[in-house]
């Protein structure tokens, strides 16, 4: 039998975890995922805009058979909707930062998620046992930190979604 995991999404200051495998991870000026319109990314007159940040983890719910680990992350092509104007940025962090206005100024480390696809993936954890019960997050899990850069000259309203995957392997 194979593990049942979630991806979590983290929000508020004493952080709240939330499934998001089944839905979208909104990014926009807000700490929600709330699918609505409200507190959208201005699209700056010059330079570089940014959304406020996401912080996901990997979660085994249930179905453990020993370990987990050696966890991957990688993203599908850009949608067309998104060239040259749209950028999804990522980075590991260690530590939980609730996000917040802070995070429009771009948030530290990140990197264009363009360069981690499923040849050539990110590396969130090489411990083969990263995750070894049932109801966990396992020990040495980083926060994979996303957030979406928009450029001056992006046309205006809801763009595509991009579709980003984890891999495992799993004993």
């Amino acid at each position: 039998m194979s593990a049942s995991v979630q991806v979590h999404v983290f929000h508020g200051a004493t952080p709240v975890a939330t499934d998001i495998r089944d839905t979208e991870a909104r990014f926009k000026l807000s700490d929600d995922d709330a699918a609505d319109l409200g507190h959208p990314v201005p699209i700056p007159s010059s330079g570089v805009g940014y959304s406020w940040r996401k912080s996901v983890k990997l979660y085994c719910v249930s179905g453990l058979g020993s370990q987990l680990g050696n966890l991957r992350y990688f993203v599908a092509a850009a949608p067309s909707d998104w060239a040259g104007t749209v950028s999804l940025l990522v980075g590991l962090k260690s530590t939980y930062t609730q996000a917040s206005a802070a995070d429009e100024d771009g948030v530290a480390g990140l990197a264009n998620a363009d360069l981690y696809t499923s040849s050539s993936p990110l590396t969130v954890s090489t411990n083969a046992a990263l995750i070894t019960s049932n109801a966990s997050y396992g020990s040495g899990q980083d926060y994979l930190v996303s957030q979406v850069a928009i450029a001056a000259g992006s046309t205006p309203g809801v763009k595509t979604a991009r579709t980003a995957s984890f891999r495992y392997d799993e004993v």
